[in-house]
């Protein structure tokens, strides 16, 4: 009898296996990139020039699994991309392992395309708990003449291109 119920389970998990669960709660959403298809992008510089873009691409996914390695990685993902003078491209992505309660990592990029140069930055935070809040409410990414400013809940208000130029949202 005891036998009868191995083969039995051993049956079920053959036909139908073993389903490892990701996290329920979803961290990446509109905080950081508050942007819908066709949302209009403008930015002004000092001289009062001005660059628009259009946001195009908005894509939004969560629970799944990827390899990695020997095991699998839950994923949440968050991006956008736009078309016009100025191309910004945006990203987050939250990794989780599989059976895991929350996510433990998040992943923000950004590049940014403007007349020959190209900026790109990339931060990654490790989540303590279900706190995702570990980039606060206002992201400053930079290297040496490059940065580009994220506010929660506006998105991109303020970037510097390769020649030093900033250009600020047009709210």
């Amino acid at each position: 009898m005891k036998s009868k119920h191995i083969i039995f389970l051993f049956m079920i998990l053959v036909f139908f296996g073993y389903s490892r669960s990701c996290p329920n709660d979803f961290p990446i959403d509109v905080r950081y990139f508050p942007y819908e298809e066709e949302t209009i992008l403008s930015f002004r510089n000092a001289q009062g020039d001005t660059l628009s873009t259009t946001t195009q691409n908005i894509m939004q996914s969560k629970d799944k699994n990827i390899p990695w390695g020997s095991k699998s990685l839950c994923t949440a993902n968050y991006s956008f991309s736009p078309i016009g003078k100025v191309q910004i491209n945006g990203s987050l992505n939250a990794l989780a392992n599989p059976d895991d309660s929350h996510y433990h990592t998040i992943l923000l990029s950004i590049d940014i395309l403007y007349n020959n140069f190209t900026n790109y930055y990339n931060k990654e935070k490790i989540i303590e708990g279900n706190n995702y809040n570990v980039f606060g409410d206002t992201i400053l990414l930079y290297d040496d003449q490059q940065s580009v400013t994220i506010i929660k809940g506006k998105g991109i208000t303020e970037w510097t291109d390769g020649d030093g130029e900033v250009w600020k949202l047009i709210e």
